[in-house]
């Protein structure tokens, strides 16, 4: 056994082979699948920030709250509520926003 066989298979790899190794994360032409955030419920958030579901759904009427519907339910992104929120938009002394100013 050579070395630094290298390429071939034999000997020992060196280190730069080790490295060029381990910077490879996916083969190529390989789909990296990326995890998305999931949708949580009115109940979800509500619990998240310490309020009740009325205030949830007053803020999406009134405070432009960030919120999706699906069907008849309100589904939230943890990460769109949590943004929101630092905008101070669930700040109760702010002005509403004007319609249309979405």
């Amino acid at each position: 056994m050579a070395e630094g066989g290298g390429p071939s298979g034999q000997g020992t790899r060196t280190r730069e082979e080790i490295g060029r190794n381990r910077q490879r994360t996916a083969p190529v032409g390989t789909r990296v699948r990326t995890v998305t955030e999931p949708w949580v419920s009115a109940d979800v958030i509500a619990g998240y920030l310490g309020v009740t579901k009325d205030s949830i759904y007053a803020w999406i009427a009134k405070k432009d709250m960030p919120a999706h519907r699906v069907g008849r339910l309100w589904k939230f992104k943890v990460t769109e509520v949590d943004e929101w929120v630092r905008s101070s938009g669930a700040d109760e002394t702010a002005k509403p926003p004007k319609k249309g100013a979405r």
